[in-house]
């Protein structure tokens, strides 16, 4: 036993294993889905989504843009 999970930058495992065949479990060992580049191993790396607490629950104030 132990943790299977990737730490945050999990190097070479990430985005390195092979397109899923057919009947290959589509989530990892948390439910977390496996893409077309599905990480070596029993684990998915899954970035922290980042939330900041407003009081109000209103986040419209941040934008992101991507270039």
């Amino acid at each position: 036993s132990g943790d299977l999970h990737l730490a945050l930058g999990g190097g070479a495992a990430v985005d390195a294993g092979v397109p899923l065949a057919a009947g290959v479990a589509p989530t990892d060992l948390d439910g977390h889905p496996r893409d077309g580049t599905p990480d070596v191993g029993a684990d998915e790396e899954v970035f922290p989504l980042f939330a900041d607490g407003f009081a109000d629950g209103d986040t419209s104030a941040w934008s992101l843009v991507v270039r």
